[in-house]
């Protein structure tokens, strides 16, 4: 298993795919379904990964457990990364259905239900978002939960308006959450086209955000103005940081999640 982790870490994609192979009958499939698909998607196989996530997803020992919701962000991040987003939004979106079916499932995912929002919203599915935003809502959920359905529900607005909202973003700020309020002004410099007040909130959001949704939009922004070479440095940067292997600490690998996806593709809308 840790020589597995150890042939990825140094690139060798096909090792690391034969030594998890070696351990998959004395570990849990859960134990090893990030660092295999982590080998496939590496090793270049992603039509063998995309079977293979589906294989898991059908797999009755997953069905209800936290290991079905890891295979169906990884679904999503696989499509994104092989260039298929409606593919890839329709994970999505089946995944937040299946959080919505047991409320408790809500609990500790404020963040990603804020940055998945996000990227459905920015690949133009906001409208999809609406019912089940209104659901959450109606759950009484706790205040994190709440912020971040009121953050998308936000960008959600925006994007259907064309415009900046400024209030919804004060609204976010008043609830404590300034960096999503930031992030609001941006998103809404941004449908108008108004890169430098853009900049200035993306900015301002970096302060308390190392997210890679936030890095992404600033890239994009950079981009947009014409500053490529800083651009490109802060991409690099960026992926460097999200392809680094730390057991100790939480992996940002774009197959991990459809935000992380989302991000290291940074050219999208």
């Amino acid at each position: 298993y840790h020589l597995g982790w150890a042939e990825l870490g140094c690139g060798n994609a096909n090792a690391a795919a034969q030594q998890f192979g070696l351990v998959a009958a004395t570990l849990p499939a859960s134990a090893l379904l990030v660092p295999r698909a982590l080998a496939r998607f590496e090793s270049g196989d992603h039509s063998g990964l995309r079977t293979w996530l589906q294989d898991m997803a059908d797999d009755r020992a997953f069905a209800e457990t936290e290991a079905l919701h890891e295979v169906r962000r990884m679904q999503a991040s696989l499509e994104l990364l092989t260039g298929h987003p409606e593919a890839a939004a329709a994970w999505m979106l089946r995944d937040l259905a299946w959080i919505l079916e047991q409320p408790s499932r809500l609990d500790t995912r404020a963040g990603e239900i804020a940055e998945v929002g996000e990227v459905l919203v920015r690949l133009g599915h906001g409208a999809r978002l609406r019912p089940m935003l209104a659901s959450m809502q109606a759950l009484k959920p706790d205040p994190a939960i709440a912020d971040a359905v009121a953050y998308v529900s936000g960008l959600v607005e925006i994007h259907a308006a064309g415009r900046p909202i400024p209030e919804l973003a004060e609204g976010l700020r008043n609830r404590g959450v300034g960096v999503w309020g930031d992030l609001l002004d941006a998103y809404g410099c941004h449908v108008q086209g108004k890169l430098a007040g853009e900049r200035a909130a993306l900015a301002q959001a970096a302060k308390s955000s190392s997210s890679p949704l936030v890095k992404a939009a600033l890239q994009r922004n950079l981009r947009h103005a014409g500053n490529t070479a800083e651009a490109d440095a802060l991409r690099a940067a960026m992926q460097r940081e999200m392809k680094a292997l730390d057991l100790r600490s939480k992996s940002q690998h774009p197959l991990l999640g459809p935000e992380l996806a989302f991000a290291w593709l940074a050219d999208g809308p």
